[in-house]
């Protein structure tokens, strides 16, 4: 266990904060939510425990690539307290306006906003970089496919069902339940990464997942019912079938890339999941919704980087 210092038991609170702010803006069991398999106070439980469970397991490919493989000098006291404290602001202020945005995007920016502020292009490990931006875009496009074609082939079934009413949607409800355990298990053990991994090397890996992992549940529980209500009941409802798909073309997603160490914007991969799951069945979706969710995600990267940007030059202004 290192020294602890005043900045890293500073930087220790901030990390708790994040991970906090990363629970309140855990979106994943929404379409469970829309598609009325969950309540709201329900999902939020189920989803705490779930995810803690992930993040203990599943998580330490991910932990080890931020704490490790993105910037090319190890992470310090000033980049844990910089970093943290950027990516927690921007989530925890875009948590209480309910838009669900990528926790891996804010830390990111972070990140990228400190090497290059004090190592310049040099300091950013770019094909690491590279290759969590291709992931990015290969798990929206996933998301949104993959949902959208398993879409249209149970719209398919269900017309040709002879069972009428509710009793084909209501086939959905307990595989809903389970795909919403799963991909909460498998989203968690890549989030955790995204601010444990500013400890990496500070603590024993294992351990500041679980403290991470806990703390996230904290934040789920106490704030995250906002976001999934924006992402499950404002941004389009879906019947159990539609949220089912939603689920289970995420989990092996999320689940790949954690097992591969890439950090993911699970959130862009389960708001795709769903929207493409809502434009097989046609479902009416909220544009204006939409578009506040597309343009808070668009901000995030640079947003966190400019906070970042910030602390850095005040850091240095005061340690002269």
């Amino acid at each position: 266990m290192p020294p602890l210092t005043p900045l890293l038991v500073t930087g220790m609170l901030i990390t708790m904060y994040k991970a906090f702010s990363i629970g309140a803006n855990d979106e994943t069991t929404a379409p469970a939510v829309s598609g009325r398999a969950l309540t709201v106070n329900k999902a939020v439980l189920l989803g705490s425990a779930a995810g803690l469970l992930g993040a203990i397991i599943l998580g330490e490919n991910v932990q080890r690539t931020v704490g490790a493989d993105i910037l090319l000098t190890p992470i310090t006291e000033r980049i844990v307290f910089v970093v943290v404290f950027a990516a927690s602001s921007w989530l925890t202020f875009i948590s209480y306006k309910g838009y669900p945005v990528s926790t891996t995007h804010s830390l990111l920016g972070g990140l990228l906003a400190y090497g290059l502020l004090s190592n310049g292009p040099d300091g950013i490990n770019w094909p690491t970089v590279n290759s969590i931006l291709k992931g990015w875009v290969i798990s929206i496009a996933s998301g949104f496919i993959g949902a959208y074609l398993l879409g249209k082939f149970i719209l398919w079934i269900e017309r040709n069902n002879p069972s009428k009413g509710g009793s084909f949607e209501g086939t959905f409800v307990y595989p809903l339940l389970v795909a919403s355990i799963g991909l909460e298990f498998s989203r968690w053990g890549n989030d955790v990464g995204n601010v444990s991994g500013v400890l990496y090397g500070f603590f024993a890996p294992i351990v500041s997942r679980a403290f991470c992992g806990a703390v996230m549940a904290m934040g789920l529980i106490v704030l995250g019912r906002r976001v999934i209500r924006t992402a499950g009941e404002k941004l389009v409802r879906l019947p159990p079938s539609g949220a089912f798909i939603a689920q289970i073309i995420a989990i092996p997603i999320v689940f790949c890339f954690a097992r591969l160490g890439i950090p993911l914007s699970g959130t862009d991969t389960m708001i795709a999941a769903i929207l493409g799951a809502g434009v097989a069945r046609r479902a009416d979706i909220n544009p204006s919704t939409l578009l506040r969710i597309v343009g808070a995600k668009l901000a995030t990267l640079p947003a966190a980087g400019a906070i970042a940007a910030v602390l850095f030059f005040v850091l240095n202004f005061v340690a002269r």
